[in-house]
């Protein structure tokens, strides 16, 4: 890069990172690994926060550590990396950076392969490697990471051994003290950063790199003109009829409707019924048919009128019906693959390849068919067997990200659905289902897409979206007999942790301020729950309310004399528990005066029901009934929860058929006529 050449502005490389504005001069970047970055700069101390500079998650060598280190370079004070969290075991991204740090990278066979590497793809193919060394030069890399694979704790400590005199003998022997363990806990860290802190600051030269150098990580923008593209609709038609999509699809000699909720679902089925017959239909019919099966996703799945331009004329002749199959996962395509987004307010599809000497870059358009018409001409898609499955997938996220687009909605590759940022009303919602999973989900997409966004109270917690909701569990003791893995916390079965929280409501002491079991069992001078009990064994045909908040006591606020900031006294979110025994089923409600959706309300939900509902239930002999749980507010955090609760959102539950709302309501007209006298 010449003199009079500008630095490169911080990211150089785009990327998805946390940078605290109080940290403008930190010397310190935090990588987080698989824990949301904002999840660990809550966790930090008021000595090394303001150290900190920049915080960002890690799960792949390529592409990730790679964006990191070049990132690295050229922050203007940034002279340490603390690598934290646990690391991807399918790359080991942390261990692998320790070996290319120590060993290099080898450029013989043109992957950039490090040297030691382990695990998957444990290559740096867009990194030059000059700029490696200049990585290990100018940047510290400081490892206090946990990982799963036996070869991480060995290379951990060599790395610490080769670090020798690069740093002080105390920062040495936390890093030691922490190698190879299989936990790791924050004041491990914050122990790292205030004797970091307390280092005197070094003047850095940011490192004079030339980004078209790196342009595969970050792809040259390609402005596309605007043509006149008539899309093609005579082989392959869209509707909806309430929600289910009706694809209708003519090639070959075969002509056949699939009818599904699912526009994934129908796109697979389309690919199994045609079989051979998919050659018959061109680049762009079959862009265009997904971008149609997307735009008819969002008509079922969007309760706002929409206008979507390509379901508006359709044929009438439906060929045979066939219902869409459950689909298995799209196999991927060896040389070429896409990201689709909403950019400066045009469609933007990026086209990347995995072959490191192919051309990459991101195509931009204000116009749908000029993008379809586009990239059915480059026609970037390896020749195999589900090669039509993979046009129909772009093409149904091309046709979703342009309805958002068009209605200012929010748009993300691969989520089913867009929605518009509500900013200005609190919404209610009521959802109900017989599974625990699929109500949890239900609430999430609720409050992810129709929640109000705004800044949370404990303003160190960032954005948060809330709603209130009503969650109604129909039959409760069946809907909650087990609980699926994806809300395994760690290394512990979900039994195990079950059995614990359980335990913890019923105890009759506290640790701290208060527990739920203190409250319930003996905060008031006397065991709420056996009262419930001798209550509705004399008096069937009471309501009996479990009081667990006091407020002449609880909500107060204090202001840390240290940070100034208020901090909120930890006080019962579950205030209270109603239960009635209604035709021999004890019914319950559970009122919340807040809730955190993502972490706390699974352990909530079965917890109450474990230790209380079931209690009552046993000591009555009565048989079990629904649970409703009001939450007059409840949230996900943004900064923090937002990767888990898309994960939770995204996983699938089984069809449901209507649930009857049972003795315990609510009822519609249809249903009250019904109800026994």
């Amino acid at each position: 890069m010449s003199e009079t050449t500008p630095q490169p502005q911080f990211p150089l490389i785009d990327a998805i990172l946390l940078t605290p504005e109080a940290a403008e001069r930190g010397r310190l970047a935090i990588c987080t690994n698989t824990t949301a970055p904002g999840q660990v700069y809550n966790e930090l101390g008021d000595a090394g926060r303001e150290n900190v500079a920049v915080l960002g998650s890690l799960t792949v060598n390529r592409d990730g550590a790679e964006r990191m280190i070049l990132n690295s370079l050229v922050h203007p004070t940034l002279e340490q990396v603390v690598l934290f969290g646990q690391e991807t075991s399918s790359f080991s991204p942390s261990t692998n950076l320790l070996s290319a740090i120590m060993n290099g990278i080898d450029t013989e066979d043109g992957t950039n392969r490090i040297v030691g590497g382990i695990a998957a793809t444990p290559q740096y193919p867009n990194l030059k490697p000059d700029a490696l060394e200049l990585f290990r030069d100018g940047i510290t890399v400081l490892p206090l990471f946990i990982s799963k694979k036996p070869q991480s704790a060995e290379r951990t400590e060599a790395y610490i051994d080769w670090l020798g005199n690069r740093v002080p003998d105390d920062v040495k022997e936390i890093l030691s003290k922490h190698a190879g363990k299989k936990k790791i806990f924050y004041n491990a860290l914050n122990e790292l950063l205030e004797v970091l802190a307390a280092q005197p600051a070094a003047e850095k030269t940011p490192a004079q790199l030339n980004p078209q150098d790196y342009q595969r990580l970050q792809p040259p923008v390609i402005q596309l003109a605007e043509r006149t593209v008539t899309l093609p609709a005579e082989k392959g038609s869209v509707k909806t009829e309430g929600e289910v999509m009706l694809a209708t699809v003519s090639a070959g000699d075969k002509t056949f409707t699939i009818k599904g909720g699912d526009e994934f679902g129908v796109a697979y089925s389309i690919m199994q019924e045609l079989g051979d017959a998919k050659d018959d239909l061109t680049a762009l019919e079959q862009l265009t048919l997904g971008a149609r099966l997307g735009q008819a996703g969002v008509a079922v799945r969007n309760e706002s009128d929409i206008e979507l331009p390509l379901l508006a004329e359709q044929a009438d002749e439906l060929g045979v019906i066939v219902e869409a199959m459950h689909p298995k996962a799209l196999k991927m395509d060896e040389e070429f693959y896409y990201r689709v987004g909403i950019a400066d307010g045009q469609l933007s599809v990026t086209c990347m390849a995995h072959d490191t000497c192919t051309e990459v870059f991101e195509l931009r358009s204000d116009d749908l068919g000029t993008m379809l018409q586009d990239l059915a001409e480059r026609n970037r898609f390896m020749a195999y067997e589900m090669d039509i499955l993979h046009r129909l997938d772009v093409g149904i996220q091309i046709g979703r990200a342009e309805i958002a687009r068009q209605n200012g909605y929010e748009f993300m590759q691969d989520f089913p659905l867009i929605f518009r940022e509500n900013i200005d009303r609190l919404p209610f919602k009521m959802v109900e289902s017989d599974t625990f999973l699929d109500v949890h989900r239900k609430l999430l997409l609720a409050t992810y897409t129709e929640g109000l966004s705004h800044q949370h109270a404990d303003t160190h917690k960032g954005l948060a979206r809330t709603i209130g909701a009503l969650v109604i569990l129909r039959d409760a003791r069946q809907a909650l007999e087990t609980m699926p893995n994806i809300y395994r916390q760690g290394s512990e079965p979900i039994e195990v942790t079950r059995e614990a929280y359980g335990k913890q409501l019923l105890r009759f002491d506290h640790d701290g301020n208060y527990s739920y079991g203190e409250r319930t069992r003996a905060y008031w001078g006397h065991d709420q729950l056996e009262t419930v009990v001798d209550t509705l064994r004399e008096n069937p045909g009471s309501v009996v309310t479990v009081q667990r908040f006091n407020p002449s006591a609880d909500m107060g606020a204090v202001t840390d004399p240290e940070s100034g900031r208020t901090e909120y006294t930890h006080d019962p979110c579950l205030t209270n528990d109603v239960f009635w025994v209604q035709n021999g089923k004890l019914q319950s409600l559970h009122i919340a005066r807040a809730h955190n959706f993502v972490n706390a309300y699974p352990e909530n939900i079965y917890g109450l029901y474990d230790s209380y509902v079931s209690h009552v239930r046993e000591e009555l002999g009565v048989e079990g009934g629904d649970m409703y749980i009001l939450s007059t507010r409840g949230n996900i955090l943004l900064l923090t929860e937002e990767p888990r609760a898309k994960t939770l959102m995204m996983e699938p539950t089984k069809p449901f058929e209507p649930v009857y709302s049972g003795e315990s309501g609510p009822h519609t007209p249809s249903e009250m006529s019904e109800l026994p006298a």
